[in-house]
């Protein structure tokens, strides 16, 4: 029972990200299809240079949490745009929800993805809708923990 809650929960957190993007026209629509849905923005690991090292969202910028500040290069010469959503995760989560409000007061747009499970799952998504099906990149972050 313990693990159904788990997988619920997990679909919830899923859901909620797909419809607080306004990426679909109802949340009834993503019910039957969750992955037809998938957010668009510039992907931002906020680990550890190591964790970052070991494995990463293909593409990802990376800034570590603790590091986020208007005085930090990457805010100041802009490698970070405003102008585009950031998607950022973590391991497990935690250290993406604290990301995302240190961003946010400094005039981004975030969403917190979660951990590397729900990266992982956004990116398959990603490349499962897009025309190129190329699956190169995706090695599991399972083998990280």
């Amino acid at each position: 029972m313990f693990k159904q809650d788990v997988n619920l929960k997990s679909m919830f957190r899923k859901l909620s990200l797909i419809c607080s993007l306004g990426a679909a026209s109802s949340c009834a629509d993503t019910q039957s299809s969750p992955a037809a849905v998938v957010p668009e923005g510039v992907w931002l690991d906020v680990r550890t240079a190591a964790e970052y090292a070991s494995w990463h969202v293909p593409g990802s910028l990376h800034l570590p949490f603790d590091r986020i500040s208007k005085e930090h290069p990457m805010v100041q010469e802009g490698t970070l745009p405003k102008d585009q959503t950031l998607l950022v995760y973590c391991r497990s989560g935690r250290r993406s929800g604290i990301a995302k409000q240190s961003l946010e007061s400094l005039g981004y747009t975030v969403v917190n993805v979660g951990g590397l499970r729900e990266a992982k799952t956004l990116v398959d998504a990603q490349r499962a809708t897009s025309d190129t099906g190329s699956g190169e990149g995706t090695q599991s972050p399972d083998s990280t923990r």
